[in-house]
């Protein structure tokens, strides 16, 4: 049991450096094409909230932390983790000066790398806008099986090392990426200053790091 919840401590700290260290959560995964997935936006400020979760999914699987956070604001959360809700204060994907040192760089890089949202609905009113996307991303949640059967076959030395060279593991992260998991969310955004910005929560948080909070969560009860 010991070494099973090594293994889930392996993807804690995965969601620990995305989620705490400045890399993540973001709402918006590379879009994919949205426009290829439904209608022709119907109005102006339609197309322009596509345009902005477009260029937000692109900021962010280029790293590019200073545009990113023009774009989005972030929203407290609370997550229920072993029986605990958490209330999240801060769950920025970047810091505020939107630079990233170069292992989180390299860690976002490995989760992003076949990260796509295709945006399927928009509704504004005023100047304010629900929007509906369908998110691809890693699946978190089968690497925690694999960490799993890691430890329970004895694979120590493997799991410490991906607990300790960030380098090591965005390489695993890009080496599974093609176990990945679909999930729809919903999120909103506002129009301030002439500029949609969108409006980032836990939900999102979770889809784009391929469900590993959920997973966790019902691991640990």
């Amino acid at each position: 049991m010991k070494r099973i919840l090594t293994a889930v401590v392996c993807l804690l700290i995965v969601g620990a450096a995305v989620a705490g260290c400045g890399l993540f959560q973001s709402r918006e995964p590379q879009v994919q094409e949205e426009s290829s997935s439904s209608a022709a936006p119907a109005t102006d400020e339609e197309a322009a909230i596509r345009q902005t979760v477009e260029d937000a999914v692109a900021a962010l699987k280029a790293g590019d932390g200073e545009t990113f956070n023009q774009l989005v604001e972030y929203v407290d959360r609370e997550i229920s983790l072993a029986g605990h809700t958490i209330q999240v204060k801060d769950n920025r994907l970047f810091p505020e000066d939107g630079t990233l040192d170069e292992d989180t760089l390299a860690l976002l890089q490995g989760l992003t790398g076949n990260l796509a949202c295709t945006v399927t609905q928009v509704t504004v009113e005023g100047e304010t806008a629900q929007i509906t996307a369908q998110v691809t991303a890693l699946d978190l949640g089968a690497m925690i099986q694999d960490l799993a059967v890691k430890a329970i076959t004895g694979q120590g030395e493997e799991l410490e090392r991906l607990t300790t060279d960030t380098a090591y593991l965005a390489e695993y992260l890009s080496q599974n990426s093609g176990s990945t998991a679909e999930r729809t969310v919903s999120f909103s955004a506002m129009k301030k200053e002439g500029q949609w910005v969108l409006q980032l929560d836990g939900t999102v948080l979770d889809a784009m790091l391929g469900g590993v909070v959920s997973t966790l969560s019902q691991l640990l009860g």
